[in-house]
Order: structure tokens, then sequence, then C-alpha cells
């Protein structure tokens, strides 16, 4: 809960299942990383790079949240957040 992951190098991370929390994602490389049945209530993704980024079955996150990040238009989301996010 709640890690301070600011600027981290976090391509092609796996975080499926994680405890992600009030994580701090700001400026972090999400790139190619993959998020799925994950709960992110009070996370932080501005400018985070979401570039082929896996968004799938993820719970508490808002289109706002999303679009504070880099390249979020090149993510690839689960229909319910497409669905949102248009």
């Amino acid at each position: 809960n709640y890690a301070n992951l600011i600027k981290a190098d976090l391509q092609e991370v796996d975080f499926v299942g994680a405890n992600i929390v009030g994580a701090n994602f700001i400026r972090a490389n999400l790139a190619q990383a993959y998020f799925g049945d994950v709960n992110f209530n009070q996370c932080r993704l501005n400018d985070a790079n979401l570039q082929k980024t896996k968004f799938f079955g993820v719970e508490n996150l808002t289109p706002e949240q999303i679009k504070t990040g880099k390249n979020w238009s090149e993510g690839i989301y689960d229909a319910k957040m497409l669905a949102r996010l248009k």
C-alpha cells in the first residue's frame, strides 16, 4: 500500500493481483505493464508512460486518472474501461 514509485522503471512489470492502493506512479515508466484485478484507489498516474499498458478488471480507476498519464490513448483496456474512456 501507498508505495512511492516516482520515476520508477516498471516497464513490462506484471501487477496482476498486486496491492497497489495509494501507489504513486508519477512519471513512472509503465510501458507494457499489466494491471489485472487490482484496486487503483488513491493511485496517481500523472505523467506516467502508459504506452501499451494493459488494464483488465481494475477497480476504482477513473478515466480522469488514466488521462493524466502520457500515451494513455495507446493503452490496452478491457471493454468496460474502453466504454468509459470514450
